[in-house]
């Protein structure tokens, strides 16, 4: 009786044993072990449970080589997203959000900025003005301008890489 109540104990506390015991074949051999205490028994048992213990912890290490991995990739999506959007936040943040009245040429906070901006056509001054000043979306700059959305993706990722460039060579 001491024993069921052992076993019962040790199966509501412990996963593994409990998933375990849930093959009937399994709790046929504990129970036959100990009703009769025979050693082949025993083993035979001894020698299941090792090899589905064993089975629990490859899973177990599959699991987290898998949960690792996925990780991985996802930080390694976010560098690559991070690297091929032309959206440069720091450039960005060093434009100052006033314009002047009458030619609306955008003020900058930093003289480098200010000349990189300067070396920029006019039509891809309009298109970086109109995308991070006034934030607009390239399909409303396209219909702003008369032009297509892909003209207006287009002149904005030249005007960044001049801008990058410009402020690269600058700052050194």
């Amino acid at each position: 009786m001491e024993i069921d109540l052992l076993r019962d104990n040790i199966q509501k506390e412990n996963k593994v044993i409990r998933s375990f015991f849930s093959d009937p074949e399994n709790k046929r051999i504990y129970e036959k072990v100990i009703e009769s205490n025979r050693e082949d028994l025993l083993e035979e048992l001894n020698k299941r449970f090792r090899e589905f213990f064993l089975e629990v912890r490859l899973i177990k290490f599959i699991s987290t080589i898998i949960h690792n991995t996925v990780i991985e990739l996802d930080i390694q999506a976010r560098k690559k997203a991070q690297f091929l959007d032309p959206y440069d936040s720091a450039l960005h943040d060093k434009l100052s959000t006033q314009e002047a009245l009458g030619d609306k040429k955008v003020l900058f906070d930093d003289e480098v900025i200010s000349k990189a901006f300067q070396s920029l056509t006019n039509n891809e001054k309009k298109v970086i003005t109109l995308a991070f000043v006034k934030e607009l979306k390239e399909s409303e700059i396209a219909k702003r301008l008369n032009v297509t959305q892909q003209a207006v993706s287009k002149t904005k990722h030249r005007a960044l890489k001049k801008l990058r460039e410009t402020i690269r060579k600058g700052e050194r």
